[in-house]
């Protein structure tokens, strides 16, 4: 085996830029991805086993039946070794020689919050209906993004120009978007949030200035456009929908209680529930692009000429040409020093044999540390020849 070491000029990192879009059709309860209609299995439907508008996360058991899935698992031993969603103190409560599992198949969709007005005294109580952990947690990062628009402000002063509000007590809508989605971070003026009433276009909201304010670009009441209904936080894939005005003249049970009520963008999202056979008058669409940097790592690896014209396989040598013969003693072990290598170059003519050139072919592309642990293997599709007077650069590339 011989061993060559990188040079200065053969590795380089590189970051591909990518833009992924995304689009959520929300109705009558359920989430559509991408226009993707869902599949059946032979053995499962969805094929997936996960929900309709949810990806799964490592498409494991696929079109599988729900008897027969895989799912992780680990046995309780001296090594300790637990799952992170185990707690210390449930960890303990098992007997060595447990068997703790898990479940498969995971999935990811967008999820939506709905908080009511609070008229009562701060602190929220934990058990009441509007109490939001969701939005506090989000108070500092609100506050900090005050720099690109007043409107994310958590609480802003009724005598101030915006008319005031707090978001812990105000009527509002939080969507929240996983990053499986986005990347890194959602993509700056490309949000588009769509609310449908009756198959119509009751209302659009677009961050047109791309500071995270999501103003009302059209609707049914052009007197709204140019409202600012909500904010967005790039980085943490969050909605917030606070624009309280009517979209529309539509009515329906958009807080999934008997009253109807007209159509706003605080009830954007609203599906209702299968008690009420959800809402089948309204729709909504949320489009957006994300920032998703894929760092690849490349490495040349060279075969030089006159180099790695050498090969352990069994092949490379005439058999007929060994011999078993082994001298052996105290102070020498020596093996038979005559075989001869096998002459594979082919010939333009029958019956005639080329004259000899050693060459091998390479296959694989061992990649090591610097304490020669073997890391990495590259192989190719087919074995690539190599003769004595060529050079030979392999390009390999790895996402990292």
């Amino acid at each position: 085996m011989s061993l060559y070491k990188f040079g200065r000029n053969d590795i380089f990192v590189t970051n591909i830029k990518t833009y992924p879009k995304a689009n959520f059709l929300i109705y009558s309860g359920s989430y559509y991805y991408n226009h993707e209609a869902p599949q059946s299995g032979t053995w499962s439907d969805p094929v997936t086993n996960v929900p309709v508008g949810n990806l799964s996360l490592y498409e494991y058991n696929v079109d599988r039946p729900a008897n027969q899935f895989i799912y992780p698992f680990v046995t309780k031993q001296g090594t300790l070794t637990a799952f992170k969603t185990i707690s210390k103190d449930s960890f303990m409560g098992f007997d060595y020689g447990d068997v703790l599992s898990g479940s498969y198949p995971l999935s990811a969709t967008i999820d939506r919050k709905f908080y009511l007005e609070y008229t009562g005294k701060l602190p929220i109580p934990t058990a009441n209906a509007t109490y939001r952990p969701h939005v506090m947690a989000l108070r500092n990062i609100l506050n900090d993004n005050r720099r690109l628009s007043p409107h994310y402000q958590f609480s802003a002063s009724s005598d101030s120009i915006l008319k005031g509000w707090d978001k812990d007590t105000q009527m509002m809508t939080m969507i929240s978007i996983p990053s499986i989605f986005y990347g890194s971070s959602i993509k700056q003026g490309s949000v588009d949030l769509k609310f449908y009433t009756t198959g119509s276009l009751a209302g659009q909201l677009i961050d047109y200035y791309k500071n995270g304010e999501l103003i009302q670009y059209s609707g049914s009441i052009s007197e709204n456009n140019g409202k600012v209904a909500g904010v967005v936080l790039y980085n943490q894939g969050i909605i917030l929908l606070t624009g309280s005005w009517d979209v529309s003249a539509h009515q329906e049970k958009y807080r999934n209680s008997a009253t109807d009520y007209n159509a706003a963008w605080v009830y954007y999202g609203a599906s209702g529930s299968a008690v009420n056979d959800y809402l089948k008058e309204s729709s909504y669409t949320l489009d957006f692009e994300g920032n998703h940097t894929i760092p690849s790592l490349t490495m040349f690896a060279h075969a030089k000429k006159h180099q790695l014209n050498n090969s352990s396989n069994p092949t490379f040598v005439v058999s007929s040409s060994y011999n078993t013969n082994i001298i052996t003693g105290s102070s020498k072990y020596m093996e038979y020093d005559k075989v001869k290598v096998k002459n594979i170059v082919s010939s333009s003519f029958v019956n005639y044999s080329a004259s000899f050139e050693r060459q091998t072919y390479i296959s694989e592309i061992g990649i090591y540390d610097k304490d020669r642990n073997l890391i990495a293997i590259a192989k190719v599709a087919n074995p690539m020849k190599k003769t004595e007077n060529n050079d030979y650069t392999f390009k390999l590339k790895i996402d990292i």
